[in-house]
């Protein structure tokens, strides 16, 4: 009898370990995926928030050297040279950039001399656009940073004869200063990409 009972405890005492191991690894697996999708779902709206912010940001810049760009004085010819580098200056300080320049329809800079005709962001402006260039390396700072131009019209009349184009560079820690404010989770990191794919930012 007593190896009887015996057998049928031990029987009841592995039936009882093995639905508790069950219940407990669906109850683990469950919690896993019902936390990872609740994580994905975060991560992908606050993707979405910080897209927007960026894109925000690039807006209001860009509206900046737009409304620049058709400034009578830029294209007056009666207008020395300082003084419309002190109108550049002047939006430099309103709006935080970190530097300005003012370029010929050939892309030499009016300021320093420099020739800027290969630039994307020159190509862009001379033929009428508003442009923001994709994020890259500083060749003054090493920092990673964007360039905003706009084509500057004459007489201020958009649309019409282009005089020269301009461009403005923002603060260029504001991608590195948005990037740092995302906090993913104690152990997660966020990072930002190009239209390439490439790694350009990483908080960790």
């Amino acid at each position: 009898m007593k190896t009887i009972k015996g057998k049928i405890l031990l029987s009841m005492i592995l039936t009882i370990v093995v639905s508790l191991s069950l219940v407990g690894g669906i109850a683990c697996a469950l919690g896993y995926i019902g936390t990872r999708s609740t994580l994905e779902t975060t991560m992908k709206k606050m993707a979405v928030v910080t897209g927007e912010r960026v894109s925000y940001q690039l807006g209001e810049y860009m509206a900046i050297a737009g409304e620049s760009g058709s400034v009578p004085s830029l294209s007056d010819p009666e207008v020395s040279l300082d003084e419309k580098m002190k109108l550049l200056q002047q939006k430099v300080d309103a709006y935080g950039f970190q530097r300005f320049n003012l370029l010929d329809t050939h892309g030499i800079s009016l300021i320093d001399g420099s020739d800027y005709s290969s630039r994307a962001y020159f190509q862009e402006a001379v033929q009428g656009n508003t442009f923001v260039s994709e994020p890259l390396i500083s060749s003054v700072t090493g920092e990673v940073t964007i360039i905003v131009s706009a084509p500057v019209w004459k007489d201020g009349e958009a649309g019409g004869e282009i005089y020269g184009v301009l461009y403005f560079v923002p603060k260029e820690t504001f991608l590195n200063d948005i990037v740092t404010s995302l906090q993913v989770s104690k152990h997660g990191f966020a990072y930002m990409l190009d239209a390439g794919g490439t790694l350009l930012l990483m908080r960790i």
